[in-house]
């Protein structure tokens, strides 16, 4: 492990704990900063980062397992190994088991994000309540959900006006939307770009691909140097790798094994349309649970009342893509399209 995978690690890592502090209950336990959401069960919702360099003792371990349990939360951590190596084999020794491992992808501060959008689309942020309802009514389309309440635009409102940047992708002529993505503040000049989906007809065109280049150049211009995200698939890390982002490492999900069953506590291995991760994009090569707009993850923006629940896809999807190049990432940002 270089000396440069261990800054980066400990960055993201670090962007991830001031995320999940803005967002939600935090507690320190040990070398842990475990986050909870008292509303949701979901797991992108509830989890722990560990300390740069913790070496846990099983004690901490334990402690960490009970907190969970006693809020009827899956004890589960997402992190950069590369930041604290020591953990997981403590993890594994006390019976935690690994969801999964997601390409870590940055897009170098050399590397240029310019490009047209499709003909025919424009490329925006939206300038009004109806914009944002529109743009969270075509994520839910492209996410195959229902459409958004009479407030469903106001949870990315909130990503604004806290410093993030959504991104509204819709025709030229006329203004249908057709897609939508985001990035939250940025933090020590670390954001993750996150929640791309696209409507099913307008796939397959370079849409996704130019919201993810909008997102990183607006990142840019207020004053992201690391811009991430995360892959679920190698078909995503290609669709990325093509835009210009580098694998750099990996995000590792983690959680205890499923015990015996407890009201309200979520230990499935993958709830029904959810999927580890952040940023995703979902093709028929890929498998076909995934993360709604309204779980899809990016923590920023759970407080926001939208983007944390999301994925994955994780982390981004989350926190990447899977239909083409017209699809990209939940936890993590899940992206569709």
């Amino acid at each position: 492990m270089t000396a440069d995978e261990r800054a980066l690690g400990a960055g993201v890592t670090a962007y991830l704990r001031a995320s999940v502090t803005l967002a939600r209950e935090t507690v320190r336990i040990g070398p842990f900063l475990a986050s909870f959401s008292s509303a949701d069960p979901i797991r992108f919702l509830n989890y722990a980062i560990p300390d740069d360099g913790a070496v846990p003792t099983s004690a901490d371990v334990a402690a960490l397992t009970d907190a969970y349990h006693q809020r009827g939360r899956l004890p589960r951590l997402e992190y950069v190994p590369a930041a604290a190596p020591a953990v997981e084999a403590v993890l594994v020794a006390a019976g935690w088991g690994v969801e999964g491992r997601l390409p870590l992808m940055v897009l170098p501060a050399s590397t240029p994000v310019d490009g047209e959008p499709p003909s025919g689309i424009e490329l925006v942020a939206p300038a009004s309540a109806a914009d944002l309802q529109a743009t969270v009514a075509a994520q839910n389309e492209a996410y195959g959900e229902g459409p958004p309440g009479p407030d469903g635009g106001a949870g990315i409102g909130r990503t604004i006006e806290h410093g993030g940047r959504v991104v509204l992708a819709r025709v030229t002529d006329g203004g249908e939307a057709v897609g939508g993505g985001l990035f939250s503040k940025p933090q020590d000049g670390v954001t993750e770009i996150a929640a791309i989906g696209v409507r099913a007809p307008f796939r397959r065109r370079g849409i996704a691909t130019g919201m993810v280049r909008w997102l990183a150049r607006e990142a840019r211009l207020v004053g992201a140097t690391t811009v991430f995200l995360m892959a679920e698939s190698a078909i995503e890390e290609g669709i990325y790798a093509r835009i210009g982002f580098e694998t750099v490492g990996e995000m590792l999900h983690i959680s205890r094994a499923p015990g015996p069953a407890s009201p309200g506590r979520d230990e499935s291995p993958s709830r029904p349309g959810v999927i580890a991760g952040r940023a995703r994009i979902v093709s028929p090569m890929s498998r076909e649970t995934r993360t709604s707009p309204s779980e899809r993850r990016t923590d920023a923006h759970v407080d926001q009342g939208w983007n944390d629940r999301q994925r994955g896809c994780h982390h981004t999807g989350g926190r990447a893509g899977r239909r083409g190049a017209d699809c990209s990432h939940r936890h993590g940002a899940w992206s569709r399209g």
